[in-house]
């Protein structure tokens, strides 16, 4: 069914503390065309100031994560109309890296091109055994683009990166772990988004002021150790007046499992 007549280019679920934002056009295999582009950056910018959502978790729709790019017009564009094309997307990659909630990518089906870079922004990936990753720019002559050659390198090796990004080779979800590229692989009988869920409900018990705190810092990795201790003792400054910090010392003191509320 087309996004376009009756069901939304993105479906927003909630359990509990937990919102899963599926990309929903399966006539495209959930390529990152407009309406799905769009919608994310619609769905996680009224998140990110949500306080009852404590995870995110980004799935696809129909047996597939995200087949690639949006090709339906191959151009040939002029330099500036390509840089122009790709201001959205970079905006997508800055709204989900510096998002203050977790984000699990729910991988099921393949994650290429497009689908990859969306992956590896996100703060864990969970791979269902059917799940496959390809960085497929080199088969149509590109680059790797929304911030892939960023965000690869800070999962596995240079080596790794230059191997996936250069052979452009479909990795299937067990070697896929084995690279680092994949945080968490279901078993055989599992999926990607029952583990994802599983993971997200135990962040969902977590400080959020912290989880957000921490992820900012680490979305500007690398960094020297003079950035990392200045931004590390703003941080904390502002981390010990919140309510979940005393709530955490106090559990503690009690030796006893905190309740974060999540400020």
């Amino acid at each position: 069914m087309s996004a376009d007549a009756e069901q939304p280019a993105i479906v927003e679920t909630r359990e509990g503390g937990i919102v899963i934002l599926r990309m929903n056009v399966p006539e495209k295999r959930n390529a990152l065309v407009p309406a799905i582009r769009e919608g994310l950056l619609e769905a996680l910018a009224r998140l990110d100031e949500d306080r009852d959502c404590r995870v995110i978790v980004l799935a696809g729709s129909d047996k597939a994560f995200c087949a690639g790019g949006d090709i339906s017009n191959p151009g040939p564009f002029t330099g500036p109309q390509v840089r122009l094309l790709m201001k959205k997307p970079q905006k997508l990659l800055r709204s989900i890296a510096f998002h203050s909630k977790p984000i699990i990518a729910a991988v099921d089906g393949p994650a290429f091109g497009a689908g990859l870079a969306l992956a590896s922004a996100c703060d864990f990936i969970a791979a269902g055994p059917n799940a496959s990753f390809c960085a497929a720019y080199g088969r149509i002559g590109v680059m790797p683009d929304i911030g892939l050659l960023w965000s690869l390198p800070l999962r596995v090796s240079m080596g790794v990166v230059r191997e996936v990004v250069m052979f452009a080779d479909t990795i299937r979800a067990p070697q896929a772990k084995e690279m680092g590229i994949v945080d968490w692989l279901a078993p055989d009988d599992g999926t990607g988004e029952a583990l994802a869920m599983e993971r997200a409900a135990q962040l969902a018990t977590k400080a959020t002021a912290s989880i957000a705190a921490t992820k900012s810092l680490l979305a500007r990795a690398p960094l020297d150790m003079d950035t990392v201790l200045s931004h590390e003792a703003e941080a904390q400054a502002w981390l010990g007046s919140t309510e979940d910090a005393q709530e955490g010392g106090l559990a503690f003191r009690e030796k006893r499992k905190p309740v974060f509320k999540g400020y």
